[in-house]
């Protein structure tokens, strides 16, 4: 049987209270109140068109949803975004239940007074999470007490709190976690992406990014904890300080493990998480067959880059050529890896199974135009992850005007720098050449009186017609001779000029010169923009470069 929110039912509290085991209830688009209670119902409560189209909203006043009455992976909850919940599982809270939650978002959610567990918070629970993301949440993602959550494909980011665990918190639980990336989640003191006390979490084919704390960026561990890490790719994790608190000695940016803990870690990557990303106090640290910056003395540890194909971009596959392909054990080694291929008889180190081409050196290709250069130039060849810096050159008479990198414009800068290079690359210089001489080209009529038409083409170093970069105002001037300056040849309405503009868009101009004096008239055109004259002469095959810019006419 299927009940329609708010076709059938106002509100979806209404609707659960209303149905019986065995129901579906669909709720369309909209956002809806939240502190919803299932009230131990083996029922399905999912959106119509998915979580970005159905928001639960709490206002910070209680919880999105509550199970709390014994249910089951029978009642289902799907394709919701939850937000604005207040309290220990601001987003959702399981106490004493363990029901099926799918395509969710919990998101903006804040633990309360306790501080545990602003997405989702777990307490003698087993809840089925598949393909949640759980982001941005105050207290912690997920808080884990007497419980095994089941948590496959999900994503866990950007989750704060001022205790420890950011994205996982887990004391006397064993939860399963499978496919699912931890990343950027902070604590204040241990474990930024994953903390566990007297707890067993055992994580598969996962990925631990960028998550910080005081001590165990990526993962903490005490009170007899032992984690069961295989497959995992563990990168990128840092710790931190707390300026507002007591100094604690910083270290183990991937790992820290007090005494009586005992971390257990196979067939996974730790790279790049500081200088010392282990920090153990007990007597065996178990890390076996596992890439480990920095060497770690153990069964089939080796200490070689794993060579990820884009760090930045997220993407850690290792190169087809790393020794991490065929690198681990079987033992223990899932069936499939992060992306479902399957694992082989000697499965690759880290979360891929399959390796990519990535190459040991790449291509920047260098394109000037006409009027400067780019140096070094021609096609350079640079080693992957290295750096790799240019300068423009301007010829005199031109002007940088653009400077393209793999086709998108940053500005005419004179010095760019690629950082970290792991693709090709192209950088492109644009020059223009400005102005730097006037060709004149007079046009004499026939009758004394009749005015004389006056072409003024401005020219580049290459004596080309060109257009100017702002609009030229040009002077005109007369010597030994008296006469006048029109912009049009129908100049008895028309005042004299003294000056004519030449504007962008245009690479000549005419002026109309009239007199009636017979004799030798030189005419002196002068750029008034700037101290530097330009050159001009009356022939229109040559352009000569005097010092004053002049033409002479004779009538």
């Amino acid at each position: 049987p299927i009940v329609k929110v708010p076709d059938d039912y106002r509100s979806i509290q209404a609707a659960i209270d209303a149905v019986q085991n065995g129901y579906q209830i669909i709720v369309s688009d909209g956002t809806y109140a939240g502190n919803l209670n299932l009230r131990g119902k083996a029922i399905l409560l999912r959106s119509a068109n998915g979580a970005e189209n159905c928001i639960l909203d709490s206002k910070e006043n209680g919880r999105g949803i509550v199970c709390q009455t014994g249910e089951t992976t029978e009642t289902i909850i799907d394709g919701f975004t939850i937000i604005n919940g207040r309290a220990d599982g601001g987003g959702i809270a399981c106490l004493e239940a363990s029901p099926t939650i799918r395509n969710c978002l919990l998101v903006d959610n804040i633990a309360g007074q306790f501080g545990y567990g602003g997405g989702l918070y777990c307490r003698n629970a087993n809840p089925v999470l598949e393909n949640c993301m759980i982001r941005q949440n105050r207290g912690g993602g997920i808080y884990c007490l007497n419980s095994s959550p089941q948590i496959t494909g999900c994503l866990i980011e950007d989750n704060t709190t001022i205790s420890s665990g950011g994205g996982i918190y887990c004391q006397t639980s064993s939860p399963d976690i499978q496919q699912t990336i931890i990343r950027r989640n902070r604590a204040d003191y241990y474990g930024g992406g994953l903390h566990c006390r007297d707890a067993q979490p055992k994580l598969v084919n996962c990925i631990l990014d960028q998550n910080s704390a005081i001590k165990g960026g990526a993962i903490g561990a005490e009170f007899y904890a032992s984690p069961l890490l295989i497959n995992c790719t563990i990168v990128s994790n840092q710790v931190h300080s707390q300026s507002q608190k007591p100094p604690i000695k910083q270290a183990s940016g991937a790992i820290y493990a007090q005494q009586t803990a005992s971390p257990r870690l196979v067939n996974s990557i730790l790279w790049f998480n500081g200088e010392n990303p282990i920090e153990y106090h007990g007597d065996i640290l178990q890390i076996r067959y596992s890439s480990v910056e920095g060497g770690f003395p153990n069964l089939g540890n080796i200490d070689t880059n794993p060579v990820f194909a884009d760090i930045e971009k997220y993407e850690y596959y290792v190169s087809n050529q790393s020794d991490c392909i065929g690198g681990g054990t079987p033992d223990l080694a899932p069936a499939f890896d992060f992306e479902g291929n399957p694992r082989s008889q000697t499965p690759t180190i880290g979360a891929y199974e399959i390796g990519r081409y990535i190459a040991a050196k790449h291509v920047i290709q260098t394109i000037a135009d006409l009027g400067g250069a780019i140096e070094p130039a021609g096609d350079i060849s640079v080693l992957r992850m290295s750096d790799q810096s240019f300068q423009i050159l301007v010829q005199t008479g031109h002007l940088l005007t653009d400077i393209l990198v793999d086709g998108e414009s940053i500005g005419p800068v004179t010095d760019y720098s690629f950082q970290r290079v792991k693709s090709n690359h192209t950088i492109e210089a644009k020059f223009i050449s400005y102005p730097v001489a006037f060709q004149i080209r007079v046009v004499s009529q026939t009758y004394q009186g009749e005015a004389i038409e006056i072409e003024l083409t401005l020219l580049n170093v290459r004596q080309e017609p060109t257009v100017p970069l702002t609009p030229i105002t040009v002077g005109l001037s007369l010597e030994g001779s008296t006469g006048k300056f029109f912009t049009s040849a129908n100049h008895q309405k028309q005042p004299p000029v003294t000056a004519i503009t030449i504007p962008t868009d245009q690479t000549s101009t005419t002026a109309f010169f009239q007199t009636h004096q017979l004799g030798q008239t030189r005419i002196d055109v002068r750029h008034r923009q700037s101290t530097e004259t330009l050159s001009a002469s009356s022939s229109a095959s040559d352009m000569v470069n005097p010092e004053v810019a002049s033409a002479a006419h004779d009538l």
